[in-house]
């Protein structure tokens, strides 16, 4: 699930392809070609699809402005019929331009919603210090989280504009960019968060 910067639009009456459905909105790109080539080799069904919705209903990423609208942010999964809707929330502010999508599946016997995540915001935005907690739960060697700490706590940034230059500023939140070690430390945050998450087993009596 996610933003996959994909259109894949309406499909067409006369397309064979079992891994996308009849609804949708706007008319396909280049990525949602490409979209579609890998659902079909991994054989994953783009959920959004298969479930009718009033047309406002669809788009779920909005342009500065509100000129443009579409609906570029997928939920896939290789058993549709474990799914029961894949929707639009509308009504909750995620201070973002993307609107969230949930799904609900029978699996497991219970309702499960799984919400989009602007994965591009979040590598962003999140607090450094959630990092080195997340690092040390999973028991990294403290010599090795004393040193990021270290490269973290002295990083620091200026904003250039045309020929003017801010200064000097502490970097408090988000990864370093280009850091190949960067992806790693994010997932283990996040996968910190997914773990909070996750419903408890109920104890049978």
């Amino acid at each position: 699930m996610g933003d996959f910067n994909a259109k894949i639009g309406v499909k067409d009456e006369d397309e064979e392809n079992e891994w996308i459905g009849p609804f949708g909105i706007g008319t396909r790109n280049e990525r949602g070609e490409k979209l579609i080539d890998f659902c079909t080799a991994n054989r994953l069904f783009v959920t959004n699809s298969f479930f009718k919705k009033p047309r406002p209903r669809y788009w779920t990423w909005e342009s500065p402005g509100g000129d443009y609208k579409n609906q570029i942010d997928f939920i896939l999964t290789t058993d549709k019929t474990t799914i029961q809707n894949t929707e639009i929330i509308t009504k909750v502010d995620i201070g973002s331009d993307h609107r969230m999508v949930i799904e609900k599946s029978n699996e497991y016997n219970l309702p499960l919603c799984v919400g989009f995540i602007d994965y591009e915001k979040a590598f962003d935005s999140v607090e450094h210090f959630a990092i080195f907690d997340a690092l040390r739960k999973i028991n990294i060697n403290e010599t090795y989280v004393a040193i990021l700490e270290n490269i973290y706590q002295k990083a620091t940034a200026r904003v250039h504009i045309d020929n003017l230059e801010s200064e000097t500023f502490p970097i408090n939140r988000g990864s370093r960019q280009g850091d190949p070690i960067s992806p790693k430390m994010f997932t283990t945050a996040m996968e910190m968060i997914f773990r909070k998450g996750r419903p408890r087993a109920r104890n049978k009596q």
